[in-house]
């Protein structure tokens, strides 16, 4: 950076800035660049302050989204679930049990080939599974689903703060559907941990 004529000049590395397509661009003078705005030349310090940028907010967009990497044609369509995070993992052990057989040919065919395109197939029966499970507990199970799904959303997701809904719609999906929440691992010879009438809090429930 250097004087001339009581010009401050700036020395950049492009000498391709377009006055016309930017509100402060740049001009060569030499080896150097003189910044200008408005066909004014601008000392250091004296530079007019950028625009800013408007805020848009992410549904303003009037285009239809669009998937940038779509499946190919000819591999059938399956809707997706539908839920977030917190129904998901209300009815978690559910579709555990549920679309047992269809998870398990899932994981065996990943086993067989890491290209995603080998499971295609398993994949949209698993999904077919728990989207048929969601719709069987929102028809018998609707309100206590929906009180334990709306708790854990209201604990981070915590399962030990919503034991008395979780345990209210245990009872609704097992007298219902007939199904039974069972977590994969627990001792087979204590209780489950959700089922405890006197559990200790500490950093693990017990």
């Amino acid at each position: 950076m250097h004087m001339v004529d009581g010009i401050t000049l700036i020395k950049t590395r492009s000498s391709k800035l377009n006055p016309e397509q930017d509100p402060i661009a740049g001009r060569t003078f030499g080896n150097s660049t003189l910044f200008i705005s408005d066909n004014q030349a601008h000392p250091i310090g004296c530079l007019p302050p950028l625009p800013m940028s408007t805020f848009k907010s992410g549904s303003s967009s009037v285009s239809p989204y669009v998937d940038p990497t779509p499946l190919p044609s000819d591999v059938p369509h399956v809707d997706e679930i539908g839920v977030t995070s917190a129904p998901l993992k209300s009815a978690a052990f559910f579709i555990g049990a549920h679309c047992k057989e269809y998870n398990d040919d899932f994981m065996l065919c990943k086993k067989e080939s890491p290209d995603p395109a080998h499971c295609l197939k398993e994949g949209r029966r698993v999904t077919r599974c728990a989207a048929d499970l969601i719709e069987k507990m929102r028809a018998s199970c609707a309100a206590t689903y929906d009180a334990h799904w709306q708790c854990l959303e209201n604990n981070n997701q915590e399962f030990y703060k919503c034991r008395k809904p979780e345990r209210k719609l245990n009872d609704c999906i097992f007298e219902n559907l007939g199904l039974k929440k069972t977590i994969p691992g627990a001792p087979t010879h204590k209780p489950q941990v959700h089922e405890l009438t006197n559990p200790i809090y500490k950093r693990q429930q017990k």
